[in-house]
């Protein structure tokens, strides 16, 4: 019988680290043909179009004439820097890009790792070893997170940021007056990089508060004042720009989206994006559905014991943070729900909670290898598969995951539309990014379409664009119910892309 004592399986777990380690390293070391294509989206080219108009000197606009504020600035700042580095090589620019995000990928899994090691307390090293690699095996190894790590949002970024915020909290140096203000500047970064996470701030400062009741009435409110302001500082420079530049501290990528409402379909979304954001191991791509939420729920439900188990039994100064991130979560899955009817996007805005799930269902495992690593050995590849799966399709441009990136559509438009023309497009990212000419009309980054969102042809005529590409649905929201009484005429498609020519 095989005999494999706690300690000879942290050798199995630093393999399976160094094989999710190189994959995400290959999505920056594929051929040309394939470092433009999935994981990144075509919201992701979005952040990547502005960054390199920054770059060039042409100042923070998506197109090199119109002003937006409808991205993630940390992100795209950098992202700037490393267009800068490039001179001018998109392909270049892009490798140093996805290299940034294998660095955030693996920074996010050591903190969490180092976060899981710490909450063993004082016990023996073997022990804290062993939760460490499980909690970065588990990080790396899920599908979910892989995606959003490198799909040229600003996800990737904000794990990083929020997992360094929760183990700076974790190491007790928050207790100091200069090391709250640190942890409050931490929490601003996070907010530059991703303006939701204003929330986690919020509940961080309540959580504060609450912690701090017994200390006296100015300790219990000058501790919450503390992360609040520096936070506010670190973060201000995007509230200013924003009030000033267009009118409100809120981007147009979020105001394009907006939808008070009170739908029982968001809701069902906001439940699945919850647990798709905290669960991401069991992401479906194309074959996510009913029968699919169905197998999980058992899954969610012993995860989530083993979870509660996991935390009434974890140091406060590890749990607290936990708490603070589940709750914010919750509360920001509730806004969207209520605000916003892009649907789609939950699962990605609500993706932090993945992170204290992380660090319990890490130390979950560890608890069992030390126990039983027999019944764990198979554990291992599992793990991996799912993400060294994606990084071979991604090697070869294929991917699992749906049209993300739309590349019918640019080739759409570059097999008809002359490059001195300009084309507009609801969905417009990756189109922005390898053309030149193209006008966004969803308004995530023009804010010039909100005065015509129920009569977009006019836009369309006074600009007098006479190209538009999208799918049928945003065809009829942008031409009409009959383009033709309009002067539109179809004249291609390419998969479910159709482009329209008006005369």
């Amino acid at each position: 019988m095989l005999k494999l004592p706690a300690a000879g399986f942290d050798r199995w777990l630093l393999a399976g680290i160094g094989l999710l380690v190189v994959a995400g390293l290959s999505l920056a070391l594929r051929p040309d043909s394939t470092v433009f294509l999935k994981p990144l989206s075509e919201d992701g080219y979005y952040s990547l179009a502005v960054a390199r108009n920054i770059a060039a000197g042409h100042g923070i606009t998506i197109d090199g004439v119109t002003p937006t504020n409808g991205f993630q600035p940390l992100l795209t700042f950098i992202q700037a820097g490393l267009f800068a580095i490039a001179r001018g090589s998109d392909l270049l620019a892009l490798r140093f890009v996805l290299l940034f995000y294998w660095l955030l990928y693996l920074g996010t899994a050591a903190m969490l790792g180092w976060i899981a090691s710490e909450a063993q307390g004082d016990g023996e090293p073997g022990r804290k070893l062993t939760a460490a690699l499980s909690t970065v095996l588990l990080y790396l190894g899920a599908s979910y997170q892989f995606l959003h790590h490198f799909n040229g949002l600003e996800t990737g970024l904000l794990m990083f940021l929020l997992a360094s915020a929760w183990r700076f909290y974790q190491s007790g140096r928050a207790e100091s007056g200069i090391g709250l203000a640190l942890y409050g500047g931490l929490l601003g970064l996070a907010v530059l990089a991703r303006i939701d996470a204003s929330f986690v701030v919020l509940v961080a400062c309540l959580g504060e508060l609450y912690r701090s009741r017994k200390r006296g009435l100015l300790v219990a409110l000058g501790r919450p004042c503390v992360i609040g302001i520096s936070a506010l500082v670190v973060s201000s420079p995007w509230w200013i720009y924003n009030v000033l530049g267009f009118g409100s501290i809120m981007p147009i990528s979020g105001t394009a989206t907006q939808a008070w409402a009170l739908d029982g379909f968001r809701l069902g979304w906001f439940l699945w994006g919850l647990f798709m954001g905290a669960f991401p191991w069991f992401f479906g791509g194309e074959w996510e559905g009913g029968w699919l939420n169905l197998l999980r729920l058992p899954i969610y439900l012993a995860a989530l014991w083993i979870l509660w188990r996991v935390y009434r039994r974890m140091p406060p100064a590890t749990r607290d943070f936990a708490i603070v991130l589940t709750t914010a979560m919750v509360a920001l899955g509730l806004w969207y729900w209520l605000s916003s009817f892009a649907f789609w996007f939950y699962s990605r805005y609500l993706a932090p909670a993945a992170l204290p799930v992380t660090v319990g269902l890490g130390l979950g495992l560890a608890s069992l290898i030390r126990r039983e690593p027999r019944s764990v050995l198979g554990a291992v590849p599992l793990a991996a598969f799912p993400v060294l799966a994606l990084a071979v399709l991604a090697w070869f441009g294929l991917g699992v995951y749906g049209n993300m990136m739309f590349w019918d559509q640019v080739q759409l438009v570059e097999s008809l539309v002359p490059d001195s023309d300009t084309v507009a497009a609801g969905q417009a990212g990756t189109l922005n990014f390898f053309r030149p000419h193209v006008v966004n009309m969803d308004g995530k980054v023009n804010p010039e379409v909100f005065a015509y969102r129920d009569h977009l042809w006019d836009y369309l005529a006074q600009k007098k664009i006479y190209w538009f590409v999208d799918w049928p649905w945003y065809v009829q929201k942008a031409l009409g119910t009959d383009p033709a009484s309009h002067g539109w005429k179809q004249v291609g498609s390419r998969d479910n892309f159709l482009l329209y020519r008006r005369d």
